[in-house]
């Protein structure tokens, strides 16, 4: 019921929320510390990553592992 899209990314992460209630994204780098978060309504979304720093990050969605992303 969730999509996000693509990975990896660049530049701004799509964020499909089919669920009935908002949720809670938190993006984390590699060393555990939390670098970005935002709440998505349901529906379509669009989150910009561009200021991030190149790498591997694990997105949590009310506060469980839901991916690992790459941004290039």
């Amino acid at each position: 019921d969730l999509e996000t899209y693509p990975n990896p990314v660049s530049q701004a992460l799509f964020v499909e929320n089919h669920e009935n209630q908002a949720l809670k994204f938190e993006l984390y780098d590699l060393l555990g510390r939390k670098v970005l978060s935002c709440r998505f309504s349901p529906g379509k979304g669009e989150w910009d990553v561009s200021s991030l720093v190149p790498g591997g990050y694990s997105l949590k969605v009310n506060g469980w592992l839901f991916q690992r992303l790459l941004i290039n």
